[in-house]
């Protein structure tokens, strides 16, 4: 997340191109976990995986940071 702030400043204010990178960048990793420890599995980042495959992580991760936001 503030790698992408720091490499594209005009979305210091966006916190859903911020949420959405961090997410990726996790799923990032985590594929990177898998190719080296098959086992090393989670339903939840799978589920993202595929929410990702099917183009719905931005939609996803939109509606997520409004339901955790509105609980502050």
């Amino acid at each position: 997340m503030a790698a992408l702030v720091i490499e594209h400043p005009e979305t210091a204010n966006d916190p859903n191109a911020q949420q959405l990178a961090g997410v990726e960048g996790a799923l990032n990793a985590y594929r990177s976990i898998l190719r080296d420890k098959p086992e090393a599995k989670s339903s939840a980042l799978d589920g993202l995986l595929q929410t990702q495959s099917r183009g719905e992580l931005p939609d996803f991760i939109r509606k997520a940071w409004i339901r955790c936001f509105a609980k502050k």
